[in-house]
């Protein structure tokens, strides 16, 4: 564990994943599927009401935890109003359905996160998410089990959060590694690479270490959230930055020499188009897991999930942490049916595609996308309706695009793309070709069929022109908003404390000297600091006199202008 302690450095991001034909809706895994995993594992929903802010369960002893309210029924129709007040509850699953849940913490009011929430393995003590209301930010807190003569007990609760939970930043979903020395969490405290990161830190004398950022092998521009550690210290988590199925997918990270391996992609049939998120596996049996499939819509987005082992696993895997981290699964060829790119959901990386757009004298070609695969010339022809069809192979955002068919008229595409909807290949969608390379102009595919080149030319024929001047348009504003940014007054100040209401200016000491507070309103509180200096070095000095003088959670805040900046630059 010594090395793991110095080591959390990681390896390189996953390759770009495409887009997935599955629609999120739960059902047992065939054989027909052509992923390796339709063989081994079967996927069932569990019906159980999850309260937000909550998205998930976490496994407690032979049950799992989760947030909903005290008033249940077997079943809730749609439009039912329950009256109960949100507490976390435990239940069992027997034969893929819960029964009748009760209380987790019957002594005292418990309701936050089930999916928030880590336990050591002796089920002694464990550390929770709880949103401050002073603050305005969650943090994570500690909780005690006090076992009690003849059985049961009862949960004492730390009503400070942990120490290194501090400054205007979010501490949420910490994990636990197996033997309770590690944990990981998610927070968008200073030096993330965008949004909510994965951060690690260690116990060591019965204090946890200053956090560590897992770096740009796990973490991306956007969100990591929901980490989980497995028995054997993989680490489990869902992030929208790297691509791959649908919105947030779920990865997996090998715990290999004391560190991690790079993430790979759960991949379908457990990652689909929606939210997959808050992945956990019981750690009793490790036969089982959880997750959470989220729509972003109606009334019941959120649709918990049970990943269990069938009868067909083979004899050298004995639990889904083996299966999840077996070579064989994260290596293997993936064909996966698959709408074909939209030219409004264009990522930024091939915004190259978008931009391609006809002009006179150019060639306008429709294919017929079919299939997606993760290797290249993986088919060579297709036959539909006993007719052979030689594929036409593209490589576009990580995965290669097999077509076929080449027609200047694009209601012949339609009627192939119909033909294949029809003959086992319900995401072949039309793509549009300019000079054979792929466009994702919407006109090229929403314009009649007919006379298509007259009803598009003239409007096309100036499209370069009119996107050179925006372009200059746009490089002149960047000039411009980058000329304001090195103009802008930059000034540190030491927040040493926060209010629920204004308290205006007053003195406090700091060592020998008496300072005159200044104050500003943020996230819904009010926040006393003191100082202003032009440099960062000074701040940090006042910082640490703070911290001295009884303010221990004093930090330095940047101000741009007269306004807070949270700028990761402002404080190298």
């Amino acid at each position: 564990m010594k090395l793991l302690y110095n080591k959390v450095l990681l390896l390189l991001t996953i390759i770009l994943l495409a887009c997935i034909i599955t629609d999120g809706t739960a059902a047992e895994i065939t054989a027909n599927d052509t992923t390796l995993s339709s063989r081994w594992i079967r996927i069932d929903s569990v019906n159980i009401p999850i309260l937000p802010p909550s998205s998930g369960v976490t496994c407690y002893r032979d049950g799992i935890i989760f947030l909903s309210s005290t008033k249940q029924d077997d079943i809730i129709p749609e439009n039912h109003i329950s009256f109960g007040k949100p507490e976390t509850m435990f239940t069992i699953i027997m034969d893929g359905k819960p029964v009748k849940a009760s209380l987790f913490s019957p002594s005292a009011d418990f309701s936050f996160p089930g999916d928030a929430i880590t336990f050591t393995g002796d089920y002694k003590t464990m550390y929770y998410t709880r949103f401050d209301r002073i603050e305005g930010y969650e943090r994570i807190y500690r909780g005690d089990f006090t076992e009690e003569p003849g059985g049961g007990g009862y949960w004492t609760l730390n009503h400070e959060p942990l120490p290194f939970c501090t400054g205007s930043a979010s501490y949420t979903h910490p994990a636990l590694s197996a033997d309770g020395k590690l944990m990981i969490f998610a927070s968008n405290r200073q030096a993330t690479l965008g949004g909510m990161d994965l951060f690690v830190t260690i116990l060591k004398d019965g204090k946890w270490s200053e956090p560590v950022n897992m770096g740009d092998a796990v973490n991306s521009g956007s969100n990591e959230l929901y980490p989980y550690l497995d028995r054997e210290n993989n680490l489990y988590f869902s992030s929208d930055g790297i691509q791959g199925f649908g919105g947030y997918d779920i990865f997996m990270c090998r715990f290999r020499s004391n560190t991690w391996e790079k993430p790979t992609n759960l991949l379908p049939p457990v990652n689909t188009r929606w939210d997959d998120i808050a992945f956990t596996i019981d750690c009793n049996s490790g036969k089982r897991a959880f997750y959470t499939v989220r729509q972003n819509k109606g009334k019941r987005s959120q649709q918990l999930h049970m990943i269990s082992l069938n009868k067909s696993i083979p004899d050298t895997l004995i639990n889904l942490s083996q299966y999840f981290s077996s070579s064989e699964i994260s290596s293997m060829v993936i064909l996966a049916l698959e709408p074909a790119v939209q030219a409004t959901n264009t990522p930024e990386e091939d915004q190259t595609a978008a931009k391609i757009t006809p002009g006179s004298g150019d060639s306008i070609t429709y294919r017929v996308q079919f299939m997606t695969s993760f290797n290249p010339r993986t088919r060579a022809a297709i036959d539909v309706n006993d007719k052979n069809y030689n594929v036409y192979e593209f490589l576009y955002a990580g995965a290669y695009r097999l077509c076929v068919g080449e027609y200047s008229d694009l209601s012949k595409a339609v009627e192939l793309q119909n033909l294949l909807r029809q003959n086992s290949f319900p995401g072949a969608s039309v793509l549009a070709f300019v000079n054979n390379e792929l466009s994702l102009d919407p006109e090229l595919l929403t314009a009649e069929a007919a006379g298509l080149r007259e009803s598009v030319q003239k409007k096309l024929e100036t499209a370069r022109a009119e996107e050179k001047a925006e372009v200059i348009a746009a490089k002149q504003v960047v000039k411009e908003e980058a000329k304001k940014e090195e103009t802008a007054k930059v000034i540190y100040r030491v927040q040493i404390v926060s209010h629920t209401t204004p308290k205006g200016s007053y003195k406090v000491t700091i060592g020998t000297r008496e300072y005159n507070t200044w104050e500003y309103k943020h996230a819904g509180a009010w926040r006393a600091t003191v100082g202003e200096f032009s440099t960062l070095t000074d701040a940090i000095a006042l910082q640490r006199l703070a911290r001295q003088s009884g303010f221990d959670q004093a930090f330095v805040a940047a101000f741009r202008n007269g306004e807070r900046s949270t700028d990761p630059g402002l404080f190298k």
